[in-house]
């Protein structure tokens, strides 16, 4: 989930993630999946919970709605009008938790913790957890990987990692070049391109490089599925072979 990098108008105030303030909460998970009838937590740190006042906000079909805030030096939240009881919130220390219980389908979508900023009439917003409520399992890619052709005498050669078939459709490519020695480096993000193809749910990640540099060196894709962190996938690209680490 990307920070918000532009002025949005809530209520009477302007929310800013764009000028740099010191104290921009900080979200701890990016992505949480839960099945329906389970209890979500979210969570957001920051060091000035305690003397100024927080809010939190649900972003769903590019509208923004408050939930509920905390009044400053509160350890409770309350909650907006329509806002089920399902939802709570609550602080300890220096982290703020959004309890979401008995989840629903209804409750996916992006939500952020605020920070009001009394001084300049602002919220400063933290980068938000994206929240996936859903009936079916959470499922691992299937990775793929594909070499220039031998035959391809362009100056410039394409290698091609793939995911394919998981849900839900959020993976991350990452790509290093291993020097003789075995240590790892990653290549420049200008070399990458990526493309989404949500009817076949296919993530596709080329590097393009120089012909010479891709015959002359070996290279790692890894792919992290957002719905297991803890299970990276990694393919290694060594002239001409794919082997599956």
């Amino acid at each position: 989930v990307k920070n918000i990098i532009a002025l949005i108008k809530v209520s009477d105030y302007c929310v800013d993630t764009s000028n740099g303030l010191n104290g921009q909460p900080k979200h701890t998970l990016s992505v949480i999946i839960k099945p329906s009838g389970r209890t979500a937590r979210i969570q957001c740190q920051e060091e000035t919970l305690q003397s100024n006042a927080l809010h939190w906000y649900r972003l769903k079909d590019q509208a923004f709605q408050r939930l509920m805030y905390f009044e400053a030096k509160s350890n409770t939240g309350k909650s907006d009008p329509g806002v089920p009881a399902r939802y709570a919130g609550s602080v300890k220390g220096n982290t703020v938790t959004l309890t979401i219980s008995t989840l629903e389908l209804s409750d996916a979508g992006s939500y952020y913790c605020a920070l009001w900023s009394g001084d300049n009439n602002t919220k400063v917003f933290g980068s938000g957890t994206r929240l996936y409520v859903t009936g079916s399992p959470v499922k691992s890619p299937k990775l793929y990987g594909y070499l220039p052709s031998k035959n391809d005498k362009r100056d410039k050669q394409t290698m091609l990692c793939q995911a394919s078939g998981m849900f839900p459709d959020l993976v991350k490519f990452t790509w290093k070049k291993k020097s003789e020695t075995g240590q790892l480096t990653d290549v420049p993000e200008e070399n990458v391109v990526e493309q989404t193809n949500k009817n076949a749910v296919t993530v596709t990640s080329m590097m393009i490089i120089d012909k010479n540099t891709a015959e002359n060196n070996d290279y790692q894709c890894t792919v992290v599925h957002e719905g297991i962190t803890d299970k990276l996938q990694t393919l290694e690209m060594k002239r001409g072979n794919l082997k599956k680490l």
